[in-house]
């Protein structure tokens, strides 16, 4: 880039990001919640590896999300923090590639695996003498999870290019669609593509677990109130109310585990959801202070699912 007459992207276009101040805080909440999340997840998945006495369906799922978020806050986190300060593509060019399809199957990954689990809550409520789900095939739907979370990123990756603008220092990693407009700056693809990511990651996800809820409360309610209605004879009542009040406690434990979920897919959803509707239809390139508040939210919520 010597002896182009150009200027930095800080000049061309300043941003809140490229303040010293704000980089120092961003960076030092950076730096806390990538080794709080390493750290966490490291912890649940030595623990699901070497302290179980055997492996169970949950053990498979809660180990799959371990996984995935591990691996975004080993990867995403850095490089994006790096981009996002920096605002000019300072790695390989492969990575631009790589880096777009890793960060959506993570996020894809992690979405599809916590809606897999509130469904497994759910089955097991309503079918509690049923395995429908054994291990085998939870291993096989974390599969199919990974494969399919994946597969729909790859888009992102087949149009992210390395781009170079005369009268801009740098490089740049940008997505680049086929019927992206340089007059208008918008492409029609990456709208219904940007559209069905959100529908997929957060819509559906979201829908299902709330539905999976409804049906554990429904359940719930139900058998309390069978319960309430049976006559209960002196000598075992005592025995038979603390059954109940452990069975309930259990359940409950449960609930509260599957409302934490929902909880959790909306925080990092609908503000995600948020911010990337007003950049599929602003085509805005420009990300800044937002994009780093949405990232910080979205590792935060990976540590606080541990």
């Amino acid at each position: 880039m010597e002896g182009r007459n150009c200027v930095t992207v800080q000049e061309y276009q300043p941003e809140y990001n490229d303040m010293n101040e704000i980089r120092a805080i961003f960076s030092v909440l950076y730096l806390i919640v990538w080794v709080a999340a390493i750290v966490g997840n490291t912890l649940v998945l030595y623990v699901l590896t070497f302290n179980q006495v055997s492996l169970s369906v949950r053990t498979v799922f809660v180990g799959c999300l371990a996984g995935s978020d591990l691996l975004m806050c080993l990867f995403s986190l850095p490089i994006t923090a790096i981009s996002i300060f920096s605002r000019v593509w300072v790695f390989p060019s492969i990575f631009c590639k790589l880096i777009g399809v890793f960060q959506g199957g993570t996020i894809f990954v992690s979405s599809f695996t916590l809606t897999v689990i509130a469904l497994d809550r759910c089955v097991l409520i309503l079918r509690p003498n049923q395995e429908i789900v054994n291990f085998p095939r939870a291993v096989f739907i974390v599969f199919c999870i990974w494969l399919l979370g994946y597969c729909l990123a790859l888009p992102v990756g087949i149009y992210s290019n390395i781009t170079v603008y005369e009268e801009i220092c740098g490089t740049f990693c940008e997505e680049n669609w086929p019927d992206f407009n340089q007059d208008t700056g918008r492409s029609g693809i990456r709208r219904a593509y940007g559209l069905s990511v959100l529908v997929l990651q957060f819509g559906i996800p979201a829908f299902i677990s709330s539905i999976c809820y409804w049906m554990i409360s429904q359940v719930m309610s139900s058998q309390l109130e069978r319960r309430r209605g049976h006559n209960i004879r002196p000598e075992s009542e005592e025995k038979l109310v603390n059954r109940k009040n452990r069975a309930n406690r259990e359940l409950q434990s449960s609930q509260k585990v599957l409302v934490k979920i929902i909880k959790l897919t909306q925080k990092v959803g609908f503000p995600k959801a948020l911010f990337s509707i007003r950049g599929i239809f602003n085509e805005d390139r420009g990300r800044g202070r937002d994009l780093i508040l949405i990232d910080l939210k979205v590792y935060c919520v990976t540590c606080e699912k541990l």
